[in-house]
């Protein structure tokens, strides 16, 4: 990707970065860390929508890879607490087709 962008997974700063496209890679911690920049391969839910499995301190956790992006780049909004493809397309995980809405939205 071209001027791809990385910022930290919230909650697994240091673990995992999410980039603007919609991929998330696990950062190397130290020299020699097995797996580390790795590219995670998304399963799809149920909902059709991509999902990835975040491992820290031997506890792992299922994520929703639109809500890392939208955490990561799109500025917070404490009244709009779902994330919206605005396409349409669950599978479009890219900052600019994510938006913060409420459930009626």
């Amino acid at each position: 990707m071209i001027d791809e962008k990385w910022l930290p997974v919230i909650g697994f700063e240091g673990w995992y970065e999410v980039s603007d496209a919609g991929r998330v890679r696990r950062v190397q911690k130290s020299q020699g860390t097995p797996g580390a920049g790795r590219i995670l391969k998304p399963a799809i839910a149920r909902d059709k929508r991509a999902t990835v499995c975040l491992w820290k301190k031997n506890k792992s956790e299922h994520r929703h890879v639109h809500r890392l992006v939208a955490m990561a780049f799109l500025p917070p909004d404490d009244i709009r607490p779902h994330v919206n493809h605005k396409d349409g397309n669950p599978s479009n995980n890219h900052h600019v087709n994510l938006e913060w809405v409420t459930r009626s939205e």
